[in-house]
This record gives C-alpha cells, structure tokens and sequence, in this order.
C-alpha cells in the first residue's frame, strides 16, 4: 500500500487550512486545553503526586527517646536520659532514593501527558463530526430552499391547471423529508456541541467551523510508527516502568548493607553528668531475600508487557494507518466525481422549459444530494481515522 500522503486540495475538504478565527478547530482546542475540567483534575493529581513522590528521597524519621527515672536508696535521686537516632541505609547515601522519586515523577507525568492526548483526541473528533453537521445543514437548508420553492411553483400551477395534485403531492413528500432530515441533523449537532462543552468546561461555546481539523504528514508507515512509538506515552510509561522496577531491585540488593545508626546520648544522674555519640549498625540477615525476589519478578513482568504492549501497538495502528488510507481515497474519489458531476443549474433549466419530469427533476436533485451526503460522511470517516492516528501518536 502506498504511503499515505495527506496534501491540501482546494476542491476537496480532506486537509484543511488553518482558520485562526473563533470557528477555527485550533481556538476550539486551545479553549479545551485551557479550561477542561478533566485535565485541570489530572494537573491537580500530577502535583499530588509529586508532592507524595517527595517522601522516596527522604531518609527514614529520627527517633527521640526521654527517660526520667527515680533512685531508692543512701543515693536517692532521679536521672534523665536523652537519645537520639537517625538510620541511614545505603540507598539514601548513594542517592538512588533520588532516583527513585524522580522515576515516580516521570510515570506521573506521563499519566498526565496520556490524559492530555486522549482530551485532546476526543476534542477533535468532536469537532470533525460537528464540521460535518454544519455542512450538512448547509447543503440540506439549500436543498430545503430549492424544494420549497419548487412546491410553491407546483401550487401555483396546479390553481391554474398546469401542474397535478400527484405532482403538488411529490413535490410536497420530498420537502416532508428533507425538512426531516434538516432537524435530525440539527439535533445531533445540538447532542455533539453539549459533548463539547461539556469537555471544554465552557457552556457558552459555539463551534460554527466548516473545515475539518488539520493535520499533514508526507511520512511513510515506518517512519511514522518509528516516531509514535517515542511518542506515545502509554509506551513510555511501560519503558518508565521497566527503569523504575530496575531501580528497586538495585535498590533492594542494596538493602543487604548493613544500615548505619548514628545517635547522639545525654545521661544526667545526681552527682554526674555524661554525653557522647552513637553507633549502631543493622544486619538484614532474613527479611530481604523475598523482596529481592519479588522485585526481579517485577523487572520480568514489566519487559515483558512491554513487549506485549508494543505488539499489540503496532497492529492497531497499522489497522488504523490502513483505514486511513482507505478513507481517504474513497473520499478523494467521491469529492472528485460529486464536483464533476454537479449539473443542478441544468436540471432546473430543464424542468422550467418542459423537458424534464417533477418527478425525473426530484430523482436527480435528490441524487445529488445524497451523493454530497455521502461524500461527506466519507470525509468524517477520513479524518476521523486520522485522529486514530494522532492518539496512537501522542500527539495533542
């Protein structure tokens, strides 16, 4: 199959130019980006989780022990006594809780980048599909204006006797439906722009675009995929995991050090005072064998989900490159023959002078615009896929 190559066409709607103007896709997106309730939920939990992630890159708490004690006896009295402790384990000296916090930092972010992509992605499809409603209320209102006029002429001469009630009733039928049509669309639109706002966190946006979202790439599939596959933050948290497990389990061999326990004593008695500082070290002779165990398990499952993942990857976006490239002939072809074919004016031309049938006039109007329907729903089909694409490629 050939590579897919998305160029601008001015007589088809596949690719369009960006519109800086408050129907523009790109001012729809930046409203969505800015304002999304759900992205401003998943910044708020990305601080929280940094602010969790924090605690890796502490050392263990102080203990502080007070003793206060009564003598019986010639010597009676009392004593007090002060310790103060602080563990310190090889990881903390060497820095790799460090590097643990900033590994946790990274799979937070990329939870965060994930979020904004699918945001994103459902932002655009949105707005393709009400793209495609306006321009279908566009053609059907301009299909509704052309029979309504119609029908009034075919009144008109059936008070003269120039025109039948079968062709008044044909003429009124084929209004019925279209005006039918007109207000399914417009209620789908209504469905889809409350979905919008709904995502932008704006009840008070309108989106009156009539050109598709953009998008352009002269790359074949491999260099794509290459791409996508460094982009795509579900495939970056999977190698981010994989570095993050690595790390515990360094950091659990390294567990088998022994800790130190650096302290500081003051003992007060009646007659004497004593101060000096402590040493102590903590062998972990049974309690981390397991969890070392447990954490090369962890490396294992980890590669190999990545290895998982990134096969079932690469599949769905070949399925998803190939139907773009399918949409996107069939809508390139469909627009081509829809523009070549378009002889309305002649129909009417036709119809007024008498050489043409209500009925053969209807039929091929009608022709028309179900072949504008379709070519339409195509185009939605295309760029739908590609926002596939853009989700699969990270890209927001």
């Amino acid at each position: 199959m050939k590579s897919l190559r998305l160029i601008p066409c001015a007589l088809a709607l596949l690719v369009g130019t960006l519109a800086y103007s408050q129907e523009s896709v790109g001012d729809v997106l930046d409203i969505v980006r800015a304002n999304s309730p759900a992205l401003k939920v998943a910044g708020g939990t990305l601080e929280m989780e940094k602010l969790q992630n924090r605690a890796e890159r502490l050392p263990e708490n102080p203990e502080f022990e007070f003793e206060n004690v009564w003598a019986e006896g010639p010597d009676d009295g009392f004593g007090r006594e002060i310790r103060v402790r602080q563990g310190l384990d090889f990881a903390t000296v060497s820095g790799m809780r460090g590097k643990m916090a900033a590994s946790l930092d990274g799979l937070s972010e990329l939870r965060y980048q994930a979020e904004v992509v699918e945001v994103m992605a459902q932002a655009r499809e949105l707005c393709a599909r009400i793209v495609f409603c306006n321009l279908m209320i566009d053609a059907l209102t301009e299909y509704e204006g052309i029979l309504d006029d119609l029908y009034q002429t075919t009144l008109r001469k059936s008070e003269l006797g120039e025109a039948t009630v079968l062709d008044e009733g044909k003429a009124r039928i084929q209004l019925s439906q279209i005006r039918a049509r007109l207000s399914r669309t417009r209620m789908d639109r209504a469905s889809l722009l409350a979905s919008l706002r709904t995502l932008a966190g704006k009840e008070d946006l309108d989106f009156n675009g009539r050109v598709f979202p953009e998008y352009a790439t002269g790359m074949g599939f491999e260099a794509w995929l290459a791409e996508a596959e460094l982009s795509n933050p579900l495939l970056r948290m999977m190698e981010q995991e994989i570095a993050r497990t690595e790390l515990q389990l360094k950091m659990d061999r390294s567990a088998w050090v022994p800790e130190l326990n650096l302290g500081y004593l003051y003992e007060a008695g009646r007659n004497e005072r004593s101060r000096g500082l402590t040493l102590g070290i903590s062998v972990p002779l049974w309690s981390n064998a397991s969890r070392v165990k447990s954490s090369v398990a962890a490396v294992n499952v980890a590669r190999e989900q990545r290895l998982r993942q990134e096969s079932e990857f690469r599949a769905l976006v070949r399925d998803a490159w190939d139907q773009a490239v399918g949409f996107r002939e069939i809508a390139a072809e469909s627009r081509a023959c829809l523009v070549e074919s378009d002889n309305r004016p002649l129909l009417r031309k036709a119809l007024d002078s008498g050489e043409m049938s209500l009925l053969d006039f209807l039929l091929e109007t009608g022709l028309y615009y179900d072949a504008l329907e379709s070519t339409l729903s195509a185009e939605l089909d295309y760029h739908l896929a590609m926002c596939g694409l853009q989700r699969y490629g990270g890209m927001d």
